[in-house]
């Protein structure tokens, strides 16, 4: 496809060359005319119908004669002057090719420079973000740990209740004197029985509110973790690929932390 350049100049070169034959056109008319004329003076000049004829067929050979060189002589000067433009048209167009090969490898450079820094920019936002959730997934273990650890106390104080409840029973059963002793044990025991049981219900509640503020944490976690996945993906970028491969680890660190919620629910 042309441009408008390229239109607009082989406009002109169309131009010229009607202009051309047409100034060649012209230049015959008048060369007969001027032939003419000099035959029509030779002709009146001349005495005679023989003389006539015979300065009549010469004039008309003398004419085609010039006639024939000066139409070569246009011809070659209309010839030299088309191939003088066809070979400025020539160069013109290898210079406009030339110019476009370099803007378009310019364009293909800075579109490749700019791939490669959207890569590094993004695989070190990567790398930190992978560094946050690791750092946050650590946090998480430590604290399902020490809610297991909490767990463990709770259930031994359950156990030394039970027994020291045992014991009351076989204590209160035995044949004794010692009935008002036994009533203030015996309240002392509730009193106890109560307090644990507040102390636990409480424990439980911060418990579960741990529980709960850990699930949503996890669940962030596994989400941004997850959104990141995906954006490597569509990136579609084989070092990222790669480099996902090699951090899949994380995906099992989430795996074991949703095992250790689920203990903490089974002991509660």
């Amino acid at each position: 496809m042309k441009t408008p350049k390229q239109l607009e100049e082989w406009s002109f070169s169309t131009t010229n060359s009607d202009n051309i034959k047409n100034k060649i056109g012209d230049e015959t008319l008048v060369e007969e005319d001027n032939l003419t004329e000099k035959s029509c003076l030779e002709t009146s000049s001349i005495d005679g119908l023989s003389t006539i004829c015979s300065s009549s067929f010469c004039s008309t050979q003398n004419i085609n004669g010039s006639l024939k060189q000066r139409l070569k002589k246009l011809e070659l000067k209309l010839d030299l002057s088309l191939q003088n433009y066809g070979l400025k048209l020539q160069n013109k167009m290898q210079a406009i090719n030339f110019d476009h090969k370099n803007e378009i490898q310019e364009i293909k450079q800075n579109f490749q420079k700019l791939i490669e820094e959207n890569s590094k920019q993004l695989k070190a936002e990567n790398d930190i973000s992978l560094k946050q959730k690791d750092k946050k997934i650590n946090y998480l273990v430590e604290e399902i740990n020490k809610l297991h650890n909490q767990s463990d106390d709770l259930i031994n104080l359950q156990t030394n209740f039970n027994n020291l409840k045992i014991k009351f029973i076989e204590e209160k059963e035995k044949p004794t004197n010692l009935e008002n002793e036994l009533k203030g044990i015996d309240k002392k025991i509730q009193k106890l029985f109560d307090e644990t049981i507040k102390q636990l219900n409480n424990e439980n509640a911060q418990k579960d509110e741990k529980i709960n503020s850990l699930k949503v944490e996890i669940k962030e976690a596994n989400y941004l973790i997850d959104k990141k996945i995906a954006e490597l993906f569509n990136f579609n970028n084989l070092y990222f690929v790669v480099s996902l491969l090699n951090n899949m680890v994380f995906v099992n660190v989430k795996i074991d932390v949703v095992k250790l919620v689920n203990v903490v629910k089974i002991i509660v």
